[in-house]
């Protein structure tokens, strides 16, 4: 595999799209965006040590994100993107939707499209993370308060359900369809050479594991190691 962080700091690219938790394998299956797709290995198993691997330095960008926790730290001395790009844009602020427990990506483009800005930029999807709230649904409605508060956002699910491993891969690939289908129809929001990745990717019920964690002794697992890098065809 190519290294993904060799990629953001010496490929081409001006708009690069981060989709969270996203699997190279589900991406290659589901993906209809034209372009050309690389398989690339993520650094780390989870955002933040993902941010702290791939973003150690001061980058003349702006970060747009739907993830809180790249500017929010509840725990102390963590990674904090207002230190390391010229710009976040904290697309949650106003676009945090309680019942569903997450922003919708449809509110991630029209935020990027509205907002006027120089140079490169990186722009965070929360999905396909949960909640996953495509056709078939998995929510988790706390609140952006509750969801700062417990620095969690669908980790419950490992603690308080038994997922059904077929329901939640559904729930996964329509949380990916949706946010590349959502992707899809508003590319001409996004500057001049778009590549779409992830920041890690997911257990979808492999070896009796869900999601990602921190300590997931499965980190060596393709399933999380595994990304996309794909160049989209505009």
């Amino acid at each position: 595999m190519v290294s993904q962080v060799d990629l953001i700091h010496e490929g081409e690219w001006d708009t690069l799209l981060v989709l969270d938790a996203m699997r190279y394998d589900i991406f290659k299956q589901l993906n209809k965006i034209p372009g050309e797709l690389v398989k690339a290995e993520s650094p780390a198993p989870h955002t933040w040590l993902w941010l702290d691997a791939v973003f150690p330095d001061k980058y003349p960008w702006t970060y747009f994100t739907a993830h809180p926790h790249i500017v929010h730290k509840p725990i102390p001395d963590r990674w904090n993107g207002s230190e390391h790009f010229t710009r976040v844009v904290p697309i949650w602020e106003k676009h945090w939707n309680d019942k569903l427990g997450t922003v919708h990506p449809v509110d991630v483009c029209k935020t990027v499209g509205t907002t006027s800005y120089d140079g490169k930029a990186i722009v965070h999807f929360l999905q396909p993370h949960g909640p996953w709230i495509g056709k078939h649904k998995l929510l988790n409605p706390w609140s952006l308060a509750q969801h700062q508060y417990h620095n969690v956002m669908a980790d419950w699910i490992v603690s308080q359900v038994n997922p059904d491993k077929t329901y939640f891969r559904l729930v996964y690939k329509d949380n990916v369809r949706l946010v590349l289908n959502t992707i899809q129809k508003n590319l001409k929001l996004f500057k001049g050479r778009v590549v779409i990745t992830a920041d890690h990717g997911e257990m979808l019920g492999e070896q009796g594991l869900y999601l990602h964690k921190m300590d997931f002794p499965e980190w060596a697992d393709k399933k999380i190691k595994e990304v996309p890098w794909f160049s989209v065809e505009k």
